[in-house]
C-alpha cells in the first residue's frame, strides 16, 4: 500500500513545489534524476561540480534533473544559499514529509535516483566511485555509475546494476 502511494506521488501528482514555486514531476522525460543531498554533507558538496557536468551533458539528451534536500528542517533560504554556493542549475525541492527519501531509497547522501518516463525508480545509488569508502578519495573515479545508468536508459536497455552502495553522510 505504501509503495502504491509512493508511485502515485511520482506519477499522478506533482511533487511538492520547488523552492521557486514551480511544479516538479518524476515522470514525463526520458528519465528524471533526483540528487538527494543535505547541505552540510561534505561528500555531497564535493560532488556538486560533477552533478552540474552530468546535468549539462544529459539534459541536452532529454533527461531532467532536480535536487532533493533530505532534511525536512531545511529552510527555503538554506536551500537557495546551497544552490547558489555550489552553482546548482536545476530545480530544488525540500522533502518536508520524508516521502521522497523513501521513494528514492536513500539512506546515505549523495544518492542519485533515476526514474523512467513513467516515474518508476530504475536506479538508486552512487554518482561514481570516487569515494570507495569513508576517508578515501580517489583523484579520479574508476566507475561512473550514474552515467552508465543514463546511457543504458538512452539505449533502451535495462539498468544494471539498478542499485549501488553510496558512501557519504548517513541520514
Amino acid at each position: 500500500m505504501v509503495a502504491a502511494a509512493l508511485i502515485m506521488l511520482a506519477t499522478a501528482k506533482a511533487l511538492p513545489k520547488d523552492i521557486d514555486g514551480h511544479s516538479v514531476r518524476l515522470s514525463g522525460a526520458k528519465a528524471t534524476v533526483a540528487f538527494v543531498v543535505i547541505q552540510d554533507c561534505p561528500i555531497a558538496r564535493q560532488f556538486s561540480p560533477e552533478i552540474n557536468r552530468i546535468a549539462d551533458e544529459y539534459s541536452r539528451r532529454g533527461i531532467k534533473f532536480l535536487i532533493i534536500h533530505a532534511y525536512k528542517e531545511t529552510t527555503v533560504a538554506q536551500a537557495r544559499t546551497h544552490r547558489t554556493e555550489f552553482g546548482l542549475r536545476m530545480p530544488v525541492v525540500i522533502d518536508n514529509t520524508g516521502e521522497l527519501v523513501r521513494l528514492t531509497k536513500t539512506v546515505t547522501v549523495p544518492t542519485a535516483a533515476v526514474f523512467d518516463v513513467r516515474g518508476k525508480l530504475v536506479y538508486s545509488g552512487r554518482i561514481d566511485d570516487r569515494y570507495p569508502k569513508l576517508g578515501i578519495l580517489r583523484s579520479q573515479p574508476t566507475r561512473h555509475d550514474l552515467r552508465i545508468a543514463l546511457d543504458q536508459i538512452l539505449s533502451h536497455q535495462r539498468v544494471i546494476p539498478n542499485q549501488t552502495a553510496v558512501v557519504g553522510c548517513v541520514l
